[in-house]
């Protein structure tokens, strides 16, 4: 029994993995539908606050992630001297906050992702269930902080609506890739509890 819940666990553990790798790369995590001409920069349109300016044509949407932000193009958080890091990212401390807790977060994750793998072409071990089963859920409390700081501090800084489109244009929205994250804490958390049934189970036939 405890073989068949380990795969099941390994299944949802891929699956979390996708999920949360998707939503850790994608530069959606934020969105405003329009640019805003700001008459003081000569004819350039810039977001309400995303403080990057640049041409572009006002109908193309902006969006931010973790470690982008895009209009037309993309720009990375180490581009141009780490320009986005030092002069957006940081001064926002949720933003810095939601970086730190969800790479550490993702990191466990993909750890007991090629752990568990290796765990399934192995004998079965209580002690690797544990670890993964615990670890897992370390993961979960890191991935669930990280998408309520991200989501405090959006609405807070930019009243960001939970609707996938905002009612006025120039309003912000929470992006796919924020909603992405949801279900890949919940996951990651049946997967962990999944391995520490394994280890339960294992437990009990020892008895």
């Amino acid at each position: 029994m405890p073989r068949k819940l380990s795969a099941a666990a390994s299944m949802c553990l891929f699956w979390a993995f996708i999920a949360c790798g998707i939503s850790f790369f994608a530069p959606y995590w934020l969105q405003n539908q329009l640019a805003i001409l700001d008459p003081a920069s000569k004819g350039e349109y810039r977001s309400n606050d995303f403080i990057f300016q640049t041409k572009l044509d006002p109908s193309i949407p902006l969006s931010r992630g973790l470690w982008a932000i895009c209009y037309d193009v993309c720009q990375g958080f180490w581009a141009d001297g780490y320009v986005l890091q030092i002069n957006l990212f940081t001064n926002s401390k949720w933003h810095i906050a939601t970086q730190v807790l969800y790479f550490v977060g993702c990191a466990l994750l993909l750890m007991c992702e090629v752990f568990g793998k290796f765990q399934l072409a192995c004998r079965e071990n209580r002690a690797s269930y544990r670890i993964l089963g615990f670890g897992l859920m370390f993961s979960v409390m890191l991935q669930v902080a990280a998408i309520a700081v991200f989501g405090g501090g959006a609405y807070n800084s930019y009243a960001a609506a939970s609707v996938t489109r905002p009612r006025n244009a120039g309003d912000y929205y929470f992006g796919w890739a924020y909603w992405m994250a949801i279900p890949g804490a919940i996951m990651t958390l049946f997967s962990s509890i999944l391995y520490i049934i394994c280890d339960f189970w294992g437990f009990r036939d020892k008895l």
